[in-house]
C-alpha cells in the first residue's frame, strides 16, 4: 500500500505541470487576442472619427455654400 504513494504523488506532480503549461499557453492565446480587438477597436474609432469629420466639413460647407447662394439671390442693402 505504501508503495503506491510515491507513483500518487508523481504523477499528480506531472498532472499538476502539464495543467499549469497548457494554463499558460491558453492566457497567453487569450492576451494576444485581446491586443488584436483592442488594436481593431482603436483603429475603428479613428476611421468613424475621419468620417464623422468629413460629415461634419460637408455639413458645413453645404451650409456656407447655401449662406453665399442666399446672400447671391438677394438684393445688396
Amino acid at each position: 500500500m505504501s508503495c503506491i504513494i510515491p507513483v500518487v504523488v508523481g504523477s499528480g506532480l506531472i498532472f499538476a505541470k502539464v495543467i499549469t503549461k497548457q494554463t499558460e499557453e491558453q492566457l497567453s492565446s487569450y492576451s494576444k487576442a485581446g491586443q488584436i480587438a483592442q488594436e481593431v477597436f482603436s483603429s475603428l474609432r479613428t476611421v468613424l472619427s475621419f468620417n464623422g469629420s468629413k460629415s461634419q466639413q460637408k455639413q458645413k460647407y453645404n451650409s456656407q455654400d447655401l449662406v453665399a447662394s442666399i446672400q447671391s439671390i438677394l438684393p445688396h442693402r
